[in-house]
């Protein structure tokens, strides 16, 4: 019934944590008669949930965690009449975040930088992202 189309990341890469905590903003389109966005996540803490149009708080709830496939995410949509919307959610990722491997310095090429990559397929992304 939404479909999300974009996302836009403001990120903050913590190495000595091992988390990634920031922004993602969302646009998505409704395409019948809902009033929530269904998200999948996984080990993700869920800070705050906005629309950016009117700035408003939107209210958020997360399932019962699946051990495998992690929590939805069901945000209640600020007005029914919109057909587009754009939501801020702010979350941090756990540090045992199944998309994200993190190098300490020793392990790298160079010997002097830590180095973190991502692999998302085939369900990893929604311990990094919420998403559809």
């Amino acid at each position: 019934q939404i479909i999300v189309t974009s996302l836009h990341l403001k990120w903050n890469v913590d190495f000595l944590r091992r988390v990634i905590a920031g922004f993602v903003t969302l646009t998505a389109e409704r395409k019948g008669d809902t009033d929530h966005l269904i998200l999948d996540t996984r080990d993700i803490k869920i800070m705050s949930v906005k629309d950016e149009e009117t700035g408003q708080a939107l209210q958020f709830t997360l399932d019962k965690p699946h051990p495998n496939f992690g929590a939805a995410l069901s945000i209640v949509l600020s007005s029914a009449n919109s057909k587009v919307y754009r939501i801020t959610i702010e979350y941090e990722v756990s540090p045992s975040c199944s998309a994200l491997q993190w190098l300490s310095p020793e392990q790298t090429a160079g010997k002097k930088q830590p180095y973190m990559f991502s692999q998302c397929q085939a369900i990893h992304c929604r311990s990094l992202i919420p998403c559809q």
